[in-house]
């Protein structure tokens, strides 16, 4: 007993260390025009509205290229988003969702149009901060538990907020209890050999793409909704 309470101990001193957020910042206000852009996005996200969403596309969308390719119309993009369909819409708008809470950076450069300094403004706004491998990944949350077990009743080793992991795999759990089925976990490096687990749904394995918006002839579009080409990690998409 004494042994298994010096490991929780260990594991618990190990998660604490580095739980400054790094990550999860905005840059939005680099711009006051983008805030009010980002208002409307977030408010048709919201609602699920796609006129409005449709309005704040520019013609062409880098998309992905099993999609309607680098530059594909945004007819193209509507239609492959799957908005006219309830499951693939659902994901669409629940993603898009994910990624206007996780923040934009703003990266400067001369507008060709103006010729004076403007802002291209991307999400999730960490991808811009760090380059993750293919075994790292990023806590995405405040205060989630990490667990020793793939298991949320299983002992918790401590809470972490943002912080970038390494971990050996992503594990589908097999539980009798209905709503812990085939629920999936990733196995993490806490260091000094120890390991624990967390839901899939909490990391930036779950992010697959990253939101570009750019001023054109005056008004802010959506220009990219790329999808990465390293998936952090994941392998099954």
């Amino acid at each position: 007993m004494k042994a298994i309470l010096v490991t929780i101990c260990l594991c618990c001193s190990l998660l604490v260390n580095a739980q400054k957020n790094t990550y999860l910042q905005d840059n939005s206000t680099a711009d006051s025009s983008f805030v009010v852009f980002k208002k409307q996005l977030q408010k048709a996200v919201d609602t699920q509205d796609t006129t409005a969403l449709f309005a704040m596309l520019h013609f062409y969308i880098a998309d992905s290229p099993d999609g309607c390719g680098l530059n594909g119309s945004k007819e193209c993009f509507i239609e492959t988003m799957g908005f006219r369909t309830t499951k693939k819409g659902a994901a669409f708008w629940r993603e898009m969702g994910i990624l206007l809470k996780l923040g934009f950076a703003s990266n400067e450069y001369i507008s060709a149009e103006t010729g004076q300094k403007a802002y291209l403004f991307t999400a999730p706004y960490y991808q811009n901060q760090t380059t993750l491998a293919n075994n790292e990944l990023l806590i995405l949350g405040s205060a989630l538990d990490i667990y020793q077990q793939t298991n949320p009743y299983s002992k918790s080793l401590g809470k972490v907020s943002y912080k970038k992991y390494t971990f050996n795999k992503v594990i589908t759990a097999k539980n009798q209890n209905p709503k812990l089925n085939n629920v999936r976990w990733v196995e993490l490096n806490l260091g000094k050999g120890y390991k624990g687990y967390i839901q899939e749904q909490y990391t930036s394995l779950m992010i697959q793409r990253q939101l570009v918006c750019k001023k054109i002839a005056g008004e802010w579009k959506i220009v990219g909704y790329k999808k990465e080409a390293n998936f952090y990690g994941r392998e099954d998409f």
